[in-house]
């Protein structure tokens, strides 16, 4: 039977996981070296807050109010660089599962068609991938299909990446996604289907295009407002001007606020894990609170 187990889905968490953390060189290519050990912890830390988050939120009765994550891709190039903006959300790979390619594709949850509707307006296009497996057991042999989302008329699934072919370049030779390796028993077995679903995705979108990708953790939907979710795992640090702080990547942060002002009715908010509790979110004004700091990791980024 065409299925993955759970070791399996594992053992290609740990590769990506390690692969993703190596440092660019200055040429921005990706130096051939060991993979950077902290920000593997932090990478594994960031996991399981997400994973803290959601059974936080089930636990109030919001399940089914939160997205899967996924991943925000925008085009690079000189002359093109965000033209063409999509984002991917991957159907959840669960273990023992027959996913054979002759299958019936899954229909989108009708949650994720409102989220991506929003996406639609502000010029994002929004796809949903189902997995189909060629061997069992084997994570390379997964292959991904799309649908595109937020549309009025109903769609058809298509071979990924090939359907996202005309709105990014295409790589001219394969990068190394999967070289390294790194210990992932920290992540609980039930948080494995998900990421594992997530990391396959990307490395097949990656594998294919030249493009700057940054994680979607999950959207929040509520009766009137949609909340992009960035979810951090930090220590706050302390500053005699600021009291306690912790700072978020600059990345994520400009997406949110980018979707926020374009939609109109997503309001930016910052919340946090501390000692096992998540507080309430507070709005963060991005012009009063927005300092910028070039440095990576460092205070506040090592972990609870």
């Amino acid at each position: 039977m065409p299925a993955l187990d759970t070791q399996s889905m594992r053992l290609f968490l740990s590769q990506s996981i390690a692969s993703s953390s190596r440092k660019p060189n200055k040429s921005g290519k990706k130096k051939r070296k060991k993979p950077n050990e902290r920000a593997i912890r932090n990478k594994l830390n960031g996991l399981l807050a997400e994973v803290h988050l959601r059974t936080y939120l089930i636990g109030l009765g919001f399940g089914d109010r939160v997205s899967r994550g996924g991943w925000i891709a925008r085009r690079v190039g000189g002359g093109d660089f965000a033209h063409q903006t999509a984002v991917i959300f991957p159907e959840t790979v669960i273990p023992g599962i027959d996913y054979s390619p002759t299958r019936q594709m899954p229909v989108p949850e009708q949650g994720l068609h409102t989220i991506c509707a929003s996406f639609r307006q502000t010029g994002i296009s929004p796809f949903f991938c189902a997995a189909v497996v060629g061997t069992e057991n084997d994570p390379l042999s997964l292959r991904w299909r799309s649908i595109e989302l937020g549309l009025p008329n109903p769609q058809n699934y298509h071979d990924f990446p090939e359907s996202v072919n005309a709105m990014f370049h295409r790589r001219t030779r394969k990068h190394g996604f999967l070289n390294y390796q790194t210990e992932t028993t920290t992540i609980p077995d039930g948080a494995v289907p998900e990421e594992f679903s997530k990391e396959s995705l990307r490395i097949a979108f990656q594998n294919a295009f030249m493009s700057e990708v940054s994680d979607v953790d999950g959207i929040f939907y509520g009766e009137r407002f949609t909340y992009p979710l960035e979810i951090k795992e930090k220590v706050p640090a302390n500053s005699s001007k600021l009291g306690l702080y912790f700072g978020l990547d600059v990345g994520p942060f400009v997406k949110l606020a980018y979707y926020a002002a374009r939609r109109g009715n997503l309001p930016v908010r910052a919340g946090g894990l501390r000692r096992g509790d998540w507080p309430e979110a507070y709005p963060l004004d991005p012009n009063r609170a927005q300092g910028g700091h070039r440095a990576t990791g460092g205070t506040g980024a090592t972990g609870i």
